[in-house]
């Protein structure tokens, strides 16, 4: 039996440069240097996986994520973690019912006749 190439065992040794070697620490400081084994994580919603990061006005020192940090410079508050639902359940469509009409039922005016055109 033929011995393995050279290069199969010593990728199979060897850790990829992809891959950190020990457990990754997650910091939403933002003066913390950023390392394999260090990386960012959102002060507000603990996520680990933005387009960008943002630093925060209300907490000095923090990062946030693309969301939170937007929402927190529009709003000056920080972002809930989940938004209240302002409407009710959606209308229960049915043909030429009052979910039709846009879940109202039609209003009929009526007006006095004020004379003669």
């Amino acid at each position: 039996m033929p011995p393995p190439p050279p290069h199969a065992s010593a990728s199979a040794s060897a850790p990829t440069p992809s891959t950190p070697s020990g457990p990754v620490t997650h910091t939403d400081d933002a003066a913390t240097k950023l390392s394999d084994r260090v990386r960012r994580r959102c002060y507000n919603c603990l996520t680990t996986d933005t387009s960008t990061w943002r630093r925060s006005n209300l907490a000095p020192g923090k990062v946030l994520c693309n969301k939170c940090g937007l929402f927190e410079r529009t709003h000056s508050r920080p972002r809930p973690e989940q938004f209240p639902h302002k409407r009710g359940p959606g209308p229960i469509s049915s043909p030429g019912g009052a979910a039709a009409a846009g879940g109202r039922s039609p209003v009929r005016l009526s007006f006095p006749f004020l004379g003669t055109y």
